[in-house]
């Protein structure tokens, strides 16, 4: 099985059993950064990026089934998960257990009720290792929340990451400008030489970046749907020439407005 399953925790609140009691502070079971509070194959299986916990690989087959668990258990409660499913090759699936425990033979393994993620299994309620079955599925109306294909989110995010761009380039043009109406241009000194050449090239490099988010933006943006693991795979190196240019203008910015 070829999977990858991204899963925000974003929040979890634990209710009391009793009906008349208040319901207690929001737990967060995620910090967003570390797996603590969580156990289970670390090393290899699980991890944490970009602010979210992953398992799985696309680049090789997942010879089991494999669980992160909290090391706190709860009563009653009511649980709020983001999750992302990827993969396209083999059994893709995935699933939140709950009223579950672990195993010890096999240790890899729980037992419990799943709510399960995947194509044709989203939101059943599977029995995990008793039954092995599907005890409820989700009604039509449920399904129709669901949103498969979608990039909403990173599309808000490379629009904004755009027009920060646009924003820096539209302050160097003032800056240039207020530069050289007082004559200190790139002839007046060894200085401004070097300062509008780093920066000059520094601007190109970011508006070589506005190129390729405004086309994936636009009409790159169809890839998506026709095929989202190449599409995902364009926008991860644009992420990372993005970062580049960030760490170039860390480096420049104190060698040339601060020193």
């Amino acid at each position: 099985m070829k999977s990858l399953m991204y899963g925000l925790v974003v929040l979890a609140s634990a209710m009391s059993a009793a009906p008349d009691q208040a319901a207690r502070k929001p737990v967060q079971l995620f910090d967003g950064r570390t797996l603590q509070g969580w156990e289970g194959d670390t090393r290899k299986m699980w991890r944490v990026e970009e602010g979210a916990i992953v398992g799985g690989s696309l680049d090789e087959t997942v010879p089991r089934n494999d669980f992160l668990c909290t090391t706190r258990a709860y009563g009653n409660f009511v649980l709020r998960v983001k999750f992302k499913l990827v993969g396209t090759e083999g059994f893709v699936n995935a699933g939140v257990q709950f009223r579950s425990r672990r195993l010890t033979d096999p240790a890899h393994e729980m037992t419990g009720y799943q709510a399960d993620l995947g194509a044709k299994y989203w939101g059943s309620l599977y029995d995990e290792s008793r039954r092995n079955k599907t005890l409820a599925e989700p009604r039509p109306e449920q399904l129709a929340t669901l949103k498969l294909n979608d990039w909403t989110w990173h599309r808000r995010y490379l629009i904004g990451t755009f027009l920060l761009a646009a924003a820096f380039l539209v302050n160097k043009y003032f800056e240039y400008a207020d530069h050289l109406g007082h004559g200190q241009g790139p002839w007046a000194s060894t200085f401004l030489a070097v300062y509008f050449t780093l920066t000059g090239l520094h601007g190109l490099h970011i508006l070589g970046g506005m190129v390729v988010m405004a086309y994936f933006i636009g009409p790159g943006a169809h890839m998506w749907r026709s095929n989202p693991e190449r599409f995902a795979n364009r926008i991860e190196y644009t992420g990372l020439y993005w970062h580049f240019v960030d760490l170039v203008w860390i480096f420049l910015f104190p060698v040339l407005y601060l020193l």
